[in-house]
């Protein structure tokens, strides 16, 4: 797996040391920040490289690789010379419709700028064998593939967490979306419930209480995401010829507001053949793989490949959890700077860290994991519903502790074939009518589903998933109970649903106090089966179910090989690649497990390669 460390601009002049100490730990190459300022600070078509030229040839010297991320468009990237022109078209806030500092993906003059920067690095560049990789940074604050969240250097321009889709030009594209699929005004108005002018159809602010109607809301956050998925497409055309591998770099965690879709960005990169990297982690293992994860299955599905980065620094046993997750999820890069494995900020030396690539870093990236199980979560409900909260992570984090898992959302639905065996819906999802009737067919061609939630249209309907799980009506609520496992009983009733009187059911867990009242139950659909559980996923009784629906003979399925045993224990994670049995151990005891081939010994904070 290449090691890619990451450090300031123009090292040269005190690089000895440093890569001398990266060469002898397994780096394989060093990134920095090439920003377009830095090679055309001078005035419009006046490049100068020699800052890069000096540290290239540093690490020449030293027999390590560069990555240069080129940056084009965020406002610490551009030089004053454009930013002063007429040409700049500053991102405009829909809160207070205020000019931030990046320029607008929707300007027609930037994409010249990209076009004219990029010939200049490849005229200059080209047969170059010691770049390893390019990183593009096409938006966001440090170059990500998304909107602007907090700005950089508070103070020197207008940035915040929002939405930046008020300049001129974005108004004309998100008419023109409209007009694409409405085909005219009276077409949008008819099915936002509106009487709108022209002039009127405009970006406004996103949420229940000012969009016209749920209809336009959708409409709106559906053109948000796909003018960032096209401005990332047409970036990576532009790269169409380049020899080396090239990543586009994006972040945050998919939230509505930053306008990114991961499943999307790496469909579009796999289509020009190129790679990912996300930028999201931080120091704890259960929530790195939940931010990376979507990049990870959408990356296998479509065919390309990624790389993770640290939003930031990372503690001595994060770093540890970030080498398993990379490795686990079937990485072909891992990058990190050097202020957190080599030395921090205030040169204070991390001697524990220096032989981090050694083990698992030292072994061949692009592991293909083995996942039989998807998580599926909406983008739809955190628009329509709220976010994706700690709940919600704590969720996560125990199925993790259970089994891998690929996340799933709409746009991966969407497009192709479901690949698993068991689908897990933990949380509210909703999704178009044509997602669900295909989730219907998958559980009937032979799925097995998990279901705490029934899956619901974009209007709020789950008579669908209903109708399959055999109940009626709504949720009365579920207080603690005491399960009591049977199989094979009919006439089941439940406290927290009405059952359909015609609905073959059969009772997997039963309240104490009534063996035919049901918490967990089970019904076959013509190939496949549902496991529904009227108990919050936070409860324990919806992991016990899970538990045994995966690895026992809960509904009669052929159940997942066990990893190891006692299945689960709290703060060990399996993974499965096509060679490997993979686990970490982030608890801070030794942990004695039995796997399929004797009882073996896990160390505190480690990762086991079997």
């Amino acid at each position: 797996m290449q090691f890619v460390v990451g450090m300031d601009k123009a090292f040269s002049n005190k690089a000895g040391i440093a890569l001398e100490k990266m060469k002898k730990a397994g780096v394989t190459s060093v990134e920095t920040y090439v920003l377009w300022k830095d090679i055309e600070g001078a005035g419009e078509g006046r490049f100068d490289f020699s800052l890069f030229d000096e540290d290239l040839a540093a690490l020449r010297e030293k027999s390590l690789k560069w990555v240069p991320f080129l940056v084009i468009g965020p406002w610490y990237s551009t030089p004053d010379w454009f930013l002063g022109s007429e040409k700049s078209v500053p991102s405009v806030c829909l809160e207070h419709n205020k000019q931030g500092g990046n320029q607008s993906i929707w300007s027609p003059f930037l994409k010249d700028q990209v076009k004219r920067t990029l010939k200049a690095f490849l005229d200059h560049y080209k047969g170059e064998t010691e770049i390893e990789s390019v990183l593009v940074g096409i938006s966001g604050d440090y170059g990500e593939a998304i909107q602007t969240v907090y700005g950089n250097w508070p103070g020197e321009y207008h940035g915040h967490r929002g939405y930046w889709a008020g300049d001129p030009y974005a108004v004309e594209s998100f008419r023109g979306f409209l007009l694409y699929h409405y085909d005219s005004l009276k077409n949008i108005n008819y099915s936002w419930g509106t009487h709108y002018s022209w002039e009127e159809v405009r970006p406004f602010m996103p949420t229940l209480s000012s969009a016209p109607s749920r209809k336009a809301l959708l409409d709106f956050y559906q053109w948000y995401k796909e003018s960032m998925t096209s401005w990332a497409d047409w970036w990576l055309t532009q790269l169409d010829n380049w020899p080396w591998d090239v990543y586009l770099v994006t972040g945050g965690n998919d939230e509505p507001e930053h306008a990114s879709s991961f499943a999307e960005q790496c469909r579009v990169a796999a289509n020009h053949k190129r790679g990912i990297r996300i930028t999201n982690e931080a120091s704890d293992y259960a929530l790195n793989f939940m931010l990376t994860r979507l990049v990870s299955t959408a990356s296998r599905k479509y065919g390309s490949y990624f790389s993770t980065e640290p939003a930031s620094s990372v503690n001595e046993k994060g770093e540890i959890g970030r080498v398993y997750n990379a490795y686990s999820s079937g990485a072909r890069a891992f990058h990190e700077y050097f202020y957190n494995v080599f030395q921090d900020l205030e040169g204070n030396e991390k001697p524990n860290l220096h032989s981090l690539p050694s083990s698992v870093l030292s072994r061949k990236g692009d592991e293909k994991p083995v996942v039989s199980v998807g998580l599926v979560a909406s983008q739809n409900t955190r628009i329509l519903d709220g976010s994706f909260g700690e709940e919600e992570l704590n969720v996560s984090k125990k199925i993790r502790e259970l089994t891998d898992f690929d996340l799933l959302n709409e746009d991966l639905l969407s497009n192709g074939g479901i690949d698993y065996r068991f689908l897990i819906f933990a949380f509210p999802f909703m999704a178009p009518e044509n997602i669900l009737s295909k989730l219907v067919a998958w559980i009937q061609g032979g799925g097995t589903a998990i279901i705490a939630y029934p899956p619901k249209n974009l209007d709020g309907d789950s008579s669908t998933f209903k109708s399959l799980l055999g109940i009626e009506g709504e949720v009365f609520g579920v207080s603690e109970v005491k399960p009591l496992t049977r199989l094979g009983t009919q006439g089941v009733t439940s406290k927290a649903y009405k059952v359909s009187g015609d609905a073959e059911l059969h009772a997997v867990m039963s309240y104490k106090e009534s063996e035919t009242k049901a918490v967990v139950w089970s019904r076959r659909i013509e190939g496949g089966n549902v496991l529904a559980v009227s108990s919050a996923p936070s409860n324990r009784i919806f992991i016990n179910a899970l538990k045994e629906c995966l690895y026992g003979s809960l509904i009669g399925v052929e159940p997942l090989q066990k990893p190891y045993e006692p299945i689960p224990i709290e703060g060990i994670y399996p993974a499965a690649t096509e060679d490997h049995l993979v686990l970490y151990n982030s608890t801070d005891n030794q942990v004695k497990i039995k796997i399929k081939t004797g009882e073996v010994v896990l160390k505190p904070n480690s990762i086991s390669i079997y």
